[in-house]
């Protein structure tokens, strides 16, 4: 049988489960305050994406269910609020996608 995850992803989301916990603990209210707010946060944001940054506590705000929604269903929004910013490492040099067309 294949595993559902690896081991090292098992084991980080592991720890971004307890050090999320200690996160909304010490961040209680919604960061976000969209329509519909909730006041009190029960989920994390991660606004360069859970990939590379899962435990990168500088990625992190803590939102109600409502504003998370909103969030993810208007991606180009949340840029604009500053709720999500490019998932792109800061280090990555990108090839424009013109001049991947024109290569040969």
């Amino acid at each position: 049988m294949i595993n559902q995850v690896s081991t090292k992803l098992a084991e980080a989301l592991e720890l971004y489960r307890a050090i999320r916990l200690l996160f909304l603990a010490k961040f209680p209210r919604c960061k976000a305050g969209l329509n519909r707010c909730t006041y009190w946060a029960t989920q994390i944001h991660h606004t360069k994406g859970r990939g590379l940054y899962l435990l990168v506590l500088e990625t992190w705000i803590g939102v109600c269910h409502n504003c998370h929604e909103r969030i993810e269903a208007d991606p180009k929004r949340a840029k604009e609020l500053g709720y999500s910013v490019d998932r792109l490492p800061d280090d990555v040099d990108l090839i424009g996608y013109k001049d991947i067309i024109n290569l040969k």
